[in-house]
C-alpha cells in the first residue's frame, strides 16, 4: 500500500514539474526525512498568517480546504491559481499531495463585508471548486 501511495505522489510530482516548466508559477518541497517532514508542518501552520499579511490590513482569511484523488491533485490546484489570478484575488494555494489535500488562503479586510465586490470574487473562487 505504502509503494502505491509513493507512486501516486511520485505522478503527482511528474505533473506539476511539467507545469512548471510551462512557466506556471508552481513549486513544491517533498520532504524524506522526519526532521524536513516537522519542518514543513511547521511552516504550513504558519501559512495562514503570513497568507493575511500578503494583503495590507487584512485581519482574517477565507480558507479552503478541498480534497481530490491524486490523479487531479496538480490540475486543481493549477486550474486554482489561474483563478485566483483572473479574478485578482490575493489567494496562496498549498497542499499535502500524500492525501490531495490542499487549501487556498483568500486574506480578508473588515470593509470587505461592505465592499462586496471583492467578497464576490473570493466566493467566486470558492464556488469554482465545489
Amino acid at each position: 500500500m505504502l509503494r502505491k501511495q509513493y507512486a501516486s505522489i511520485a505522478a503527482v510530482v511528474v505533473v506539476l514539474m511539467k507545469k512548471k516548466n510551462n512557466n506556471q508559477d508552481l513549486s513544491f518541497k517533498i520532504a524524506t526525512s522526519e526532521s524536513e517532514r516537522k519542518a514543513l508542518w511547521s511552516a504550513r501552520h504558519q501559512l495562514y498568517y503570513a497568507s493575511i499579511n500578503l494583503r495590507k490590513g487584512a485581519t482574517s482569511a477565507f480558507l479552503t480546504d478541498v480534497c481530490v484523488p491524486l490523479s487531479k491533485f496538480a490540475d486543481i490546484i493549477s486550474s486554482t491559481v489561474q483563478d485566483v489570478q483572473r479574478l485578482n484575488v490575493i489567494g496562496p494555494c498549498f497542499g499535502h499531495a500524500g492525501d490531495g489535500n490542499f487549501h487556498c488562503i483568500m486574506p480578508l479586510l473588515d470593509e470587505d463585508d461592505e465592499e462586496e465586490e471583492y467578497l464576490n470574487r473570493v466566493h467566486e473562487v470558492n464556488d469554482l471548486l465545489l
